[in-house]
């Protein structure tokens, strides 16, 4: 029995050994280049160092120190004052360097992080991982318990700031940028309460909220346009802009349009309409991330020109003069043609519809009158 659970044992282990060296082998190494600035450099590992601090700051002598916060203590540890030692992902250091250059760090490929907790006050958050766009000011306003983010700038050794006003009720951006978290990097954040943040998925979360760059409302190059009864509409020339929670604004295809009051169809971005006039309301939707918005173009429906009555002459350099009736006439002044031309003088029925606020048109030395019925 004895000899038997000896053997289980060591079974056991060996399973244990070969699970283990697997995984050794099969774990992804990869490496991430950081170029350091003279001074201060606010920086994330996107891979698990391998190295210590110690490690490297002997690999690259142009580095001074290296700094991380703790929010517990409320001060700084740093290799100089012999308190760091260990280097991981999924926080936030300080790196101050002697001179420019540039280092590289080797280490396994990060697949999962934890979530990070904020304690009341500053606290020096890494990100080393997330995907998406999102900018400070969107990253204040997700939570009322955020007081603001600071991003340091070593050109003029300061920070930008983004922060909540003291009535807590708008963000303000004080160096009037508004910046994008990045990964690699790393921030102040400071917070009232303990928070919560995660950034292993899609988007950045705040307690357990999804924080990212939301489509908010849609614009038409176009609100109101018209087109003859009987006639389609391309609305392929209708420019669609989304507007973004983080003041971007951007162009964009694949709305749905669809007939949301009047008559007509749309088939392949063309709208078909009947004979019948009068304002038809066509509708734009959009969906992105579970978010749908759309736009409405009011388009009236007229019906087309058409010509009542109509004269021709042949004038030339001497001038002269052409007459409908009573009412409607058109003059052409000595000397305003160069040669012989057919003068056309038109009664248009719909003419206010169509052609207000337009001259009168010459082609060819052939002037087209139009009239109001």
């Amino acid at each position: 029995m004895g000899l038997a659970v000896i053997i289980f044992d060591f079974a056991t282990i060996a399973i244990l050994i070969n699970l283990f060296v697997f995984q050794l082998l099969n774990a992804q190494t990869s490496s991430q280049t950081v170029i350091l600035k003279e001074g201060f450099n606010f920086i994330s590992f996107t891979v698990v160092p391998s190295i210590t601090a110690q490690q490297l700051i002997q690999q690259y002598q142009n580095i001074e120190d290296i700094y991380f916060y703790n929010p517990f203590a409320g001060s700084f540890l740093s290799y100089n004052d012999g308190n760091l030692s260990a280097l991981g992902s999924g926080k936030g250091y300080i790196i101050k360097a002697k001179s420019q250059t540039e280092i590289s760090i080797t280490g396994e490929a990060i697949t999962n992080t934890s979530d990070i907790i904020l304690k009341p006050g500053f606290n020096l958050v890494g990100f080393s991982k997330i995907s998406g766009t999102t900018k400070f000011k969107e990253f204040v306003e997700k939570s009322n318990k955020i007081q603001g983010i600071y991003k340091w700038n070593s050109g003029s050794g300061s920070f930008i700031q983004v922060i909540r006003n003291n009535n807590a009720t708008m963000v303000e951006l004080l160096d009037g940028v508004d910046p994008a978290i990045s990964s690699g990097s790393s921030y102040f954040i400071k917070v009232t309460q303990e928070t919560v943040i995660s950034f292993d998925q899609e988007y950045i979360k705040i307690d357990g909220e999804i924080t990212q760059n939301k489509i908010q409302s849609l614009s038409l190059s176009k609100q109101y346009d018209n087109v003859n009864a009987g006639s389609n509409y391309d609305l392929n020339k209708i420019i669609i802009n989304a507007d973004y929670s983080n003041n971007d604004t951007k162009v964009i295809n694949g709305v749905l349009w669809s007939v949301n009051s009047g008559n007509g169809k749309i088939e392949n971005n063309q709208y078909f309409n009947s004979l019948e006039t009068g304002t038809v309301i066509l509708r734009a939707s959009y969906t992105e991330n579970n978010v749908s918005i759309y736009a409405d173009l009011n388009l009236s429906i007229i019906a087309p020109p058409q010509i009542l009555e109509m004269k021709s002459a042949i004038l030339n350099q001497n001038g002269g003069e052409i007459k409908l009736d009573s009412q409607i006439s058109y003059a052409v002044l000595p000397g305003a043609l160069n040669d012989s031309a057919e003068v056309i003088i038109a009664k248009i029925n719909n003419y206010n519809e169509l052609y207000k606020d337009k001259p009168i048109i010459r082609l060819n030395l052939t002037v087209i009158f139009h009239s109001v019925n």
